[in-house]
C-alpha cells in the first residue's frame, strides 16, 4: 500500500493519481473520490486486509527517500533515480515480511486440508463398513480389517 504523511494509505494508480483507499486507522474507504498524486507517496507497507478491507496486520513501514545514502537495507528504499520503486530488491525484501506474517496460517491451513482429508476418509470408511455388514460381514472380520477389536468395531460403527 502507498502511504501518505497523514497516515492515509493507497492502491494501485489511475488517471486521476493514487486512490486512496484506507484511513489511518485502517478502516476501508468505500467512497473512491480522493486521489493523491505520486509524489505524495512518503513510503510503503506490506499489509493484510480482512474480508471489507480493514487492515489488520501491517508490515514496517518502508519509507520514501530522494538520496540512496538515506536508504537503509530494511525500511527505506531508494532506486538510485529519485524515489523508490516496487520492484527488484524492494520488492523481494517487502514480500519477506509478508511470508515471515503468513508463515503460521500457512502451516494453520494444511491442518485444515489434512483435517478435511480425514473426515472424507472417516465417511468413506463408513460406508465401507455398512457395505461389508450388508454383504454378511462379522464385527470381527470387520474389526481386524480396521485394525481394532471386534467390540470396538461394533461400538463405533453399529448405530445407524
Amino acid at each position: 500500500m502507498q502511504l501518505f504523511a497523514d497516515g492515509y494509505g493507497g492502491g494501485g494508480y489511475s488517471s486521476e493519481g493514487i486512490p486512496v483507499t484506507h484511513t489511518p486507522d485502517g478502516s476501508l474507504i468505500v467512497d473512491r473520490e480522493h486521489f493523491r498524486a505520486e509524489d505524495d507517496i512518503t513510503g510503503w507497507q506490506v499489509v493484510c486486509a480482512a474480508e471489507g478491507g480493514h487492515i489488520h496486520w501491517r508490515g514496517p513501514v518502508w519509507t520514501r527517500t530522494r538520496v540512496a545514502d538515506d536508504a537503509d537495507t530494511h525500511y527505506c528504499f531508494n532506486d538510485g533515480h529519485g524515489f523508490a520503486e516496487d520492484s527488484g530488491e524492494f520488492g523481494d525484501a517487502a514480500m519477506q515480511d509478508w511470508y515471515a506474517h503468513i508463515r503460521p496460517f500457512q502451516a494453520l491451513r494444511y491442518i485444515e486440508i489434512i483435517t478435511g482429508e480425514i473426515a472424507e476418509a472417516e465417511h468413506r470408511r463408513i460406508e465401507a463398513v455398512r457395505r461389508a455388514r450388508a454383504g454378511g460381514a462379522s464385527w470381527a472380520d470387520i474389526g481386524r480389517a480396521a485394525h481394532i477389536t471386534r467390540q470396538s468395531a461394533h461400538g463405533r460403527w453399529s448405530k445407524p
